[in-house]
């Protein structure tokens, strides 16, 4: 992605934000394999939450995207963790860093966000609804990028937050 998306989603989290940071942890492991508690921890240091709580969130979203988890009925292309032993788990595609925002719904954590996100959305489909199917999400979030920092997009999102 471009510099101004990878700056806007570093400020405004998604739901893929979880995954990406898990994967960045991996990547930063000399084999792209960690245990879930010691993601955990380097996580802890951006999270305001507990460890235990932080260590359930990893285990839930790397399952989410790992084969070996019981409940995995993702398409292949989604298999992005392999377990290597009891919560002990290592990125597929290390040392490459898999590109995660086609593989999973756009979601803002922050609700304004997620409002301009649908009305945004919602624009697109409205004036070329096929063109919107055929865009992958990584094209999605470029294009909203561009929208949500011209001027009326600020102000209005601005004056919601302040």
């Amino acid at each position: 992605m471009g510099d101004s998306v990878e700056e806007f989603l570093a400020k405004h989290r998604t739901s893929a934000r979880w995954l990406d940071d898990i994967i960045n942890v991996l990547l930063d492991e000399h084999d792209g394999t960690a245990h879930v508690r010691e993601i955990a921890e380097k996580l802890l240091q951006f999270q305001q939450r507990d460890i235990s709580t932080i260590e359930k969130t990893i285990t839930r979203r790397i399952n989410d995207y790992c084969s070996d988890a019981t409940d995995f009925k993702k398409q292949p292309d989604c298999d992005l963790f392999q377990r290597v032993a009891g919560n002990t788990f290592r990125l597929r595609t290390f040392p490459h860093k898999p590109d995660i925002y086609d593989l999973m719904d756009i979601r803002f954590d922050e609700e304004m966000v997620q409002t301009m996100w649908l009305r945004w959305v919602w624009l697109c489909k409205s004036k070329d609804n096929e063109k919107w199917k055929l865009a992958t999400n990584r094209q999605k979030l470029a294009a909203f990028v561009r929208w949500f920092e011209k001027p009326e997009q600020q102000k209005e999102y601005e004056g919601v937050k302040s």
